[in-house]
């Protein structure tokens, strides 16, 4: 029962990281988009 909650809670990690990681990658791309259009 540990494992498959630790491997859980890995997966939700993983998820986590990939979502963080799409919304850095938007930030800079919405950065780069303000810096070129001036």
């Amino acid at each position: 029962a540990d494992l498959a909650i630790r491997q859980r809670l890995e997966k939700l990690k993983a998820t986590a990281d990939t979502a963080r990681l799409h919304l850095a990658a938007r930030a800079i791309e919405g950065a780069l988009d303000g810096v070129l259009s001036d």
